[in-house]
Order: structure tokens, then sequence, then C-alpha cells
């Protein structure tokens, strides 16, 4: 690689570290609440995908990306605005 390659794949990962952290944190905490559900229910997938766990870790983590979402807006439009 020389010093332009290195440099636009440098700019690019400065410019998208936010999208590779959420991707990160994200995946992180899905395997948790996986792996917690799994050991709930005794390691079964389908009975843990009809179990009421499911349901509420659905519906937690729509409400974490929307409430993460809206942070997101805000602190964009908080550097749009200075």
């Amino acid at each position: 690689m020389n010093f332009y390659q290195k440099k636009k794949v440098r700019d690019f990962f400065k410019k998208s570290w936010g999208f590779f952290v959420g991707s990160g944190a994200f995946l992180l905490i899905a395997s948790i609440i996986a792996i917690v559900g799994f050991s709930i229910t005794g390691w079964s997938i389908v009975k843990w995908i009809q179990s009421p766990y499911a349901v509420t870790t659905a519906v937690f983590v729509v409400l974490g990306a929307l409430i993460i979402a809206f942070i997101y807006v805000l602190w964009k439009r908080h550097n749009i605005l200075k």
C-alpha cells in the first residue's frame, strides 16, 4: 500500500468510527441477551423464541434502538447548529 491508500483507509476509519463502535456494542449486547435467554430456557432456541423472555427481549432491543437513534439525532442536530 502506498501513502495515499493508507491515508484513504485511515480517513475512512476516522469518519466511521462511531458506526464500528455502535455495531460492536449492539453485537455484544445481543450476544449477552441471547446467552442469558438460552440459559434460562435450557439452551433450546425454539423454546426461547416461544417463551415470554423473547418477546420482552425484542421489546427492550427495539426501545433501546429507538433511544439510541433519538440521542444520535439530537447529537447531530447539536453539531449542525454550532
